[in-house]
C-alpha cells in the first residue's frame, strides 16, 4: 500500500485535529507483451487485452497496452488481426492472468513462428493428483468465471487411451492414473477409469475455453462402462463422430479384447463383444467375419486409413491358442471393417521371428516380428 499525506499542516494540538486527509491511490500494473516471429516490420497485426484494448503489433519487439490493469485484475490477451505475413498461425502464451506484479507473471508472449511445443495446460511435476471439477449439483452449480484460467486437470496417468473427436476437441480416458477424485480413493495411482475432454483445441491464439472437464457418467447409470485399463487402442468414427476402445489390460492384470463404442452426444458407452484373457478367433486369412475376434492384448499399435478402415499391429498379451492366455508377442495384423475383423497378416501363434526379405523391396511374405 501506498500512502500519501494530501494536505498536513504543524503545530500544537489543542483540539481534535481535522484538517489532515490520507489518499491510498489504487496500484495499476502495464500488460507488457512480447512478439516474435513475424515476418517483416509492416504486418497488420492487432492484438487486445481484456477484449477492448487493442495495439498495433507491425514487427517483433516489446509492446505495452495503452491501459493498465488494476491490481489484482484479470487480462486476457488475444490476437485480433493476423500479421499477414505469413501463412502460419500465431499462439499466444501466457494469455491470461491476474494482475498482481509489474511484469505481469504469466507474461504474454505471442509467438508467430512454427513448430512449437505451447504448455497448454496440466502441472509441471512428475505423480501429480488432478483436480476435478465438483459433482453436478441441482440446480446446476454455475461455471467458474473467466478469467482467471481453469486448473482442472487429470492426474499423473501411464498409457492413457486418447482419441480427437471430429470438433478437434481432446478426448481421454486415463489408465493407471494418480485420481482426481475429492478425496482420492488411494494415494497411489491405479486403474480408476476417468474420461476427460479438452475443449477449446481450435483457439490454438489461447483462451479461457482452454480447459479440462471431467466427464462424469450418468446419475443414475444408464448401462456398462469399460472397466479401467491401460495400453489400449482408440480411433474416432470418421461419421457419426463416436469414440472406439479396444482391449488393454485391466486393473486385475487380464488382457482385454473387448470391443467398446462412446457417444459423445449422449454421454453413454456401448459394449459390442470381448472380454479378459480371450485367445484370438482368426477364422479364415483375408475373409470378414461377425464371429473373428483379436485375442487380449496390452500395447497393440493401430491406425485408421483414409476410408474409415482400422487396422490393428500387435502388441502382447493372447495368440490363437487357449484356453485362457498366453502371453506373447504379437505379430498379427487386423483390419475392422463394418462391424467385423478379418485377420490380414502375421502368425496366429505369438513369439514369431520376423521374414524380412530384400530390404527395400515389398512381398506378400514379409511380415514384421512379434
Amino acid at each position: 500500500m501506498i500512502i500519501m499525506p494530501m494536505s498536513f499542516g504543524t503545530g500544537t494540538a489543542t483540539a481534535n485535529v481535522t484538517n489532515v486527509s490520507v489518499v491510498c491511490p489504487a496500484v495499476f500494473h502495464p500488460i507488457n507483451v512480447s512478439v516474435v516471429g513475424v515476418l517483416g516490420a509492416n504486418g497488420a497485426m492487432q492484438l487486445q487485452d481484456n477484449g477492448g484494448d487493442n495495439l498495433m503489433t507491425p514487427k517483433n519487439g516489446d509492446y505495452t497496452f495503452a491501459t493498465p490493469i488494476a491490481h489484482g485484475s484479470p487480462y486476457d490477451v488475444n490476437q485480433f488481426v493476423a500479421p499477414g505475413t505469413q501463412a502460419e498461425g500465431c499462439i499466444v502464451w501466457g494469455f491470461s492472468g491476474i494482475a498482481l506484479s509489474t511484469p505481469v507473471n504469466p507474461l504474454p508472449v505471442v509467438d508467430c513462428g512454427h513448430n512449437d511445443w505451447t504448455w497448454m495446460a496440466g502441472s509441471n511435476l512428475t505423480d501429480q493428483f488432478g483436480s476435478a471439477q465438483p459433482a453436478p449439483t441441482v440446480p446446476p452449480a454455475p461455471p467458474p468465471a473467466c478469467p482467471p484460467v481453469s486448473t482442472f486437470s487429470p492426474g499423473g496417468s501411464n498409457y492413457s487411451a486418447t482419441w480427437t473427436d471430429n470438433s478437434g476437441n481432446l478426448w481421454l480416458l486415463t489408465g493407471d492414473v494418480f485420481s482426481s477424485t475429492t478425496p482420492p480413493p488411494s494415494n497411489l495411482p491405479g486403474f480408476f477409469n476417468e474420461l476427460w475432454e479438452f475443449t477449446g483445441t481450435a483457439n490454438y491464439g489461447g483462451s479461457c475455453g482452454n480447459v479440462w472437464k471431467l466427464v462424469r457418467p450418468p446419475n443414475p447409470p444408464t448401462g456398462p462402462t469399460p472397466t479401467g485399463r491401460w495400453g489400449a487402442i482408440t480411433w474416432t468414427d470418421p461419421g457419426a463422430g463416436n469414440l472406439w476402445l479396444f482391449g488393454g489390460q485391466d486393473g486385475g492384470l487380464a488382457f482385454l479384447n473387448d470391443l467398446w463404442e462412446y457417444n459423445i452426444a449422449t454421454n453413454t458407452w456401448t459394449y459390442h463383444v470381448g472380454g479378459g484373457n480371450q485367445p484370438g478367433v482368426y477364422g479364415t486369412q483375408g475373409t470378414a467375419s461377425a464371429s473373428n475376434l483379436p485375442g487380449g492384448r496390452w500395447g497393440a499399435s493401430a491406425r485408421r486409413d483414409a476410408s474409415g478402415n482400422v487396422w490393428l499391429f500387435g502388441g502382447f498379451g493372447c495368440d490363437s491358442t487357449g484356453p485362457g492366455c498366453s502371453n506373447l508377442l504379437l505379430n498379427d495384423l487386423w483390419k475392422y471393417s463394418g462391424g467385423q475383423w478379418t485377420w490380414v497378416s502375421g502368425a496366429k501363434t505369438g513369439n514369431q521371428a520376423g521374414t524380412y526379405g530384400t530390404q527395400g523391396t515389398a512381398a506378400a511374405g514379409n511380415v514384421p516380428p512379434g
